[in-house]
């Protein structure tokens, strides 16, 4: 059940990257090891 919830928030993260707001997303990512 919780590989499920991350699956779907890493679908929502791909979302956002994909909706063009992913490049504050990207800053951050590198900010998290």
């Amino acid at each position: 059940e919780d590989i499920q919830l991350v699956e779907e928030y890493f679908r929502d993260l791909r979302d956002i990257h994909q909706s063009g707001a992913g490049v504050k997303l990207k800053e951050l990512t590198y900010l998290i090891p």
